[in-house]
């Protein structure tokens, strides 16, 4: 019997197209104190949690096969293919929340104008800010807390999908080689797809506020599963701005041990 097996083009099928409870913000619990700020070794944590990680929404899970290339850091790749793209719409607090993110980042990230008239359907990488669209748990569109999230488009919950293929294996089932197609960010980590963040929503009964619209434009930038400080406890604090930091001000696709960890909130 050979070594390897070779298996052509298996298909599993593993989709980003799942439901997703999306940000309710009964879970933005803000308290007197707020979150404790960590130091380098927390900052490090949260960013293995929401991003570094393979596991949890938005992230693809091909950890469960034994691959670990894609546990390494996720973003648009601002170096590489220039500025990202943002229609905001003329939304005022979206442009509040741009110019707030870059000051805090240190650098200019965003493309204002490139696709600011361009119909939605035409735009093909990019963040497009919706407005009154955004839905509750679930995809419910009655739900008091359904105040905003990302996804793919308007009506859903899901983030573009993508499809993997296993085209090889060793004889004990171990994963050789693969196929990774389609998505919201390649093998390399790179961010490349277009981005709804949907900010209000007619059932919605909270406030639609500059820490609400910052923290759905976190996820759009990269930031995954909620962590103290994003999401447990208030919508965003300085935890969240020391992992947004650290997110991009390393390059895209840097693995755990190639990472500067910096603190730049106290």
């Amino acid at each position: 019997m050979n070594k390897y097996m070779k298996r052509a083009i298996y298909l599993f099928g593993i989709l980003s197209a799942f439901a997703f409870a999306g940000c309710d913000e009964d879970e933005f619990r803000d308290t007197d104190d707020g979150t404790e700020i960590v130091g380098p070794e927390g900052i490090l944590n949260n960013l293995k949690a929401t991003n570094l990680t393979d596991e949890g929404f938005p992230w693809y899970g091909l950890h469960a096969f034994g691959i670990d290339d894609l546990v390494r850091l996720k973003s648009w790749n601002v170096a590489q293919d220039g500025f990202i793209p943002v229609k905001t719409g003329g939304f005022d607090l979206a442009e509040q929340a741009l110019d707030k993110i870059e000051l805090e980042i240190g650098k200019t990230l965003f493309d204002r104008i490139s696709i600011a008239n361009v119909p939605n359907e035409h735009i093909n990488r990019g963040i497009i800010v919706s407005q009154e669209t955004a839905l509750g748990a679930f995809g419910s569109t009655t739900d008091p807390n359904g105040c905003g999230h990302v996804s793919e488009g308007i009506g859903t919950t899901s983030y573009p999908p993508h499809n993997f293929y296993i085209t090889e294996t060793a004889e004990g089932g171990q994963v050789l080689d693969y196929v990774l197609t389609d998505g919201f960010y390649d093998a390399t980590g790179t961010i490349d797809a277009v981005l709804y963040v949907h900010i209000g929503a007619p059932a919605c009964e909270n406030e639609i506020d500059l820490d609400l619209v910052i923290h759905e434009f976190g996820h759009a930038l990269g930031m995954g599963p909620h962590f103290d400080g994003f999401g447990n406890g208030p919508a965003i604090d300085g935890n969240f701005w020391n992992v947004l930091y650290n997110l991009y001000n390393n390059p895209t696709g840097t693995t755990e041990d190639q990472l500067t960890i910096l603190q730049v909130k106290f």
